[in-house]
């Protein structure tokens, strides 16, 4: 049985200054753990606005389900804001 990598990484939010986190998006097709975790992060996201920097370290995700993403997106700034993008 072959696995594929990204199934076996983790969601992760990382403080590595006092204003720089770096958020770890493995794959946009999570098995059931993982979607544990994004649901997790999408609960964190909103408490991040203020950060100076946010990094998305997407290496080794070969995507998924677009809405995912979007979810991301929403949480992180806000539902007009993301509808804004889409329009």
């Amino acid at each position: 049985l072959q696995t594929n990598a990204h199934h076996t990484k983790k969601f992760l939010i990382n403080r590595l200054d006092k204003d720089l986190i770096w958020i770890t998006l493995p794959t946009f097709e999570p098995n059931n753990e993982q979607l544990k975790e994004l649901q997790k992060l999408y609960q964190e996201l909103p408490l991040l606005r203020a950060q100076r920097a946010l990094v998305f370290d997407i290496r080794g995700n070969d995507g998924g389900n677009s809405e995912f993403a979007q979810k991301i997106v929403t949480s992180l700034f806000g539902a007009d804001y993301a509808c804004s993008l889409i329009n």
